[in-house]
C-alpha cells in the first residue's frame, strides 16, 4: 500500500477501534507486498476474539481497497473482496469455500476467528493463515494520540489493550486492575478530559 493521503489517513484516524484494529492487521500484512501494491493475493485472517470480527473487517478496507475508498473508480474493486466469518448462534453454517470465492475474485481478505469455518483443504488455496495477535498498547497509546490528541498512561493503555476492540467504540468499562472508573459520554456542560472510551484515572 502506497503512503497514505491526508482524506484517507483522516478516515483511518476517525475510529480508535479502527485504528488500532488497521495497526495489528498491518503487522502481518506488511511482508505481503505484491497484494499492499495492487497485486493478487489470498489470505485468512484469523482474530484474537469473536467480538473483533467486525472491526478487522473494518480495517482491512485499507489496504484492500486504498485511495478509492469514499469515492472513485478502482480496477481493484472489481477483483477484491472482504469476507468476514464467525460463528452462528444455535446452528452450524456451511464452511465457507475459499476455493470458489478465489475463483472470481484474485485479492481476497477472509476475516475469521477460526479455520473450522472454512471448507477442508483451504490452505492449499491461500497465500498465507496469518494469526492477528491481540492489541497491543502501543497502538492504543498512538489511537489516542492521532484519533483524540490526547494522552494516556501506560497503564491506561494497556488495560484497554486487555479488553474487546468494542470497548473503544462505545465507551465500555475496560479492565479494573487499573482502578479506573467506568467510561462514559461526558454530561452536558462539563468539561471533556478525555475520549468517553478512555478510563478515568481514580484520584
Amino acid at each position: 500500500m502506497k503512503k497514505m493521503s491526508p482524506r484517507l489517513r483522516g478516515k483511518l484516524f476517525s475510529k480508535p477501534a479502527r485504528f488500532v484494529a488497521y495497526c495489528g492487521l498491518m503487522r502481518v500484512l506488511r511482508t505481503q507486498r505484491t497484494f499492499l501494491k495492487g497485486g493478487p493475493g489470498v489470505f485468512v485472517l484469523i482474530v484474537p476474539h469473536e467480538n473483533s470480527v467486525e472491526f478487522y473487517e473494518d480495517a482491512c478496507r485499507f489496504p484492500a481497497f486504498g485511495e478509492s475508498l469514499g469515492g472513485g473508480f478502482s480496477a481493484n474493486h472489481e477483483r477484491t473482496d472482504i469476507v468476514a466469518l464467525k460463528p452462528t448462534r444455535g446452528k452450524r453454517a456451511a464452511p465457507y469455500d475459499l476455493l470458489d470465492a478465489s475463483a472470481t475474485k484474485d485479492r481476497l481478505l477472509v476475516v475469521t476467528t477460526s479455520r473450522d469455518l472454512l471448507l477442508e483443504g483451504f490452505d492449499r488455496f491461500a497465500d498465507a493463515v496469518l494469526d492477528i495477535k491481540p492489541p497491543d498498547p502501543r497502538h492504543v497509546l498512538a489511537a489516542a494520540t492521532v484519533c483524540h490528541g490526547m494522552q494516556m498512561s501506560t497503564e491506561q493503555a494497556e488495560a484497554i489493550a486487555a479488553a474487546p476492540l468494542k470497548a473503544l467504540r462505545c465507551g465500555e468499562q475496560v479492565a479494573h486492575s487499573t482502578g479506573s472508573s467506568r467510561c462514559s459520554m461526558p454530561q452536558q456542560g462539563r468539561k471533556r478530559s478525555g475520549p468517553s472510551w478512555m478510563p478515568r484515572s481514580r484520584t
